[in-house]
């Protein structure tokens, strides 16, 4: 087992749907242990598929999975395999602003002194 969960709260993931050529993004809404399951860890996982639906409508989807399935390890519902994986985004690639030669400092004018040039 991985040493971290993939499924985190405001995280997005991609769920694998029967094959590794199928599948969807996904936010995850929350994540609390079933106090209902007695032989195992389980876990009500409230997602939403980031695809569209029917009139354009998000919806919330909530799954029962066991405590291997929240880190990444291959599943089945209804005879399908379903698979969670992890979406690491990519850094913003931050645009190093070039450096400026310093402005020459403007002379400050004493209050009653006049600035005299030089001959």
């Amino acid at each position: 087992m991985k040493s971290k969960p993939i499924v985190l709260p405001g995280k997005v993931i991609i769920i694998k749907v029967q094959d590794k050529d199928h599948g969807f993004f996904a936010r995850i809404n929350t994540i609390v242990r079933d106090p209902y399951a007695k032989n195992r860890v389980c876990w009500l996982v409230n997602f939403t598929p980031l695809i569209p639906f029917k009139d354009w409508k998000i919806i919330d989807i909530q799954w029962k999975l066991n405590d291997e399935h929240i880190y990444g390890e291959e599943f089945t519902m209804d005879g399908i395999y379903h698979q969670l994986f992890k979406v690491d985004f990519p850094l913003e690639d931050v645009e190093e602003e070039p450096e400026v030669a310093p402005a020459k400092a403007k002379r400050r004018i004493v209050h009653g002194l006049k600035l005299v040039e030089k001959k």
